[in-house]
C-alpha cells in the first residue's frame, strides 16, 4: 500500500456537511510542506498556495487550498494514536523482510513546555534501514524512560528484531 492508501484509513473527525477539502489532501499538504522544510502551519499554507496548479492537483486540490485555521482545527481533532499507527504501518510496509534492527530512543519536544505544563517527552522505536518510526509513546508525568520503554515494547511486535538503545536500557528487564 502506498501512503495515500494508508491515509484513507484515517478517520475524518469533521462534520460531513462542512467538509470543503478531503482529509487525504490536507494530510498530504501537511506532509509535503514539512518535507519541503516548512516549519509552521502558516508557512505550509503559504508554501502550498505558491505551488503550481499541477502540483496542487497531485495533492488532490482543485482550486483553493485551506487556510491555517482550517489546518489547526483539524489537527486538534485528529486521533493522534490512529495517525501514528497508520504511519507506523506505512513504514513497516515499506521495509524489506530482512529488516531486523530497531533503535529505542527518547526525545523531549522543543518548546513543548509552557508555564505549568511540563515538556512533552516521547519514546520511539525506529526502523534504522527504513529510517522511520514504527511506534512511539508519550511518557507520563513522573514516569521514567525505563518503565515507558517497557510499555512501548509490550505494545509493539518485536519478535525476531534486535532492539538497541542508550545504556540506561541495558537492564535484565529488557533482555527477556
Amino acid at each position: 500500500m502506498n501512503l495515500r492508501e494508508h491515509l484513507e484509513l484515517l478517520e475524518d473527525p469533521r462534520n460531513p456537511s462542512g467538509r470543503r477539502y478531503s482529509l487525504i489532501s490536507i494530510m498530504l499538504l501537511l506532509l509535503a510542506g514539512l518535507l519541503a522544510g516548512q516549519t509552521s502551519l502558516k508557512r505550509i499554507c503559504l508554501w502550498g498556495k505558491s505551488l503550481s496548479r499541477e502540483a496542487k492537483a497531485l495533492l488532490g486540490f482543485k482550486d483553493n487550498l485551506p487556510w491555517t485555521s482550517t489546518l489547526s482545527i483539524l489537527l486538534r481533532r485528529i486521533d493522534v494514536a490512529q495517525l501514528e499507527s497508520i504511519f507506523g504501518a506505512y513504514v513497516r510496509g515499506e521495509v524489506h523482510e530482512d529488516e531486523r534492527h530497531l533503535a529505542l530512543d527518547g526525545k523531549t519536544l522543543k518548546n513543548s513546555a509552557q508555564d505549568t505544563v511540563p515538556a512533552v517527552h516521547l519514546l520511539s522505536l525506529f526502523l534504522t534501514k527504513a529510517e522511520g518510526v514504527i511506534s512511539q509513546i508519550r511518557m507520563d508525568n513522573g514516569e521514567n524512560e525505563i518503565t515507558t520503554a517497557l510499555r512501548l515494547i509490550e505494545m509493539t511486535d518485536i519478535e525476531g528484531k534486535i532492539v538497541t538503545g542508550d545504556a540506561m536500557f541495558s537492564q535484565k528487564k529488557f533482555a527477556n
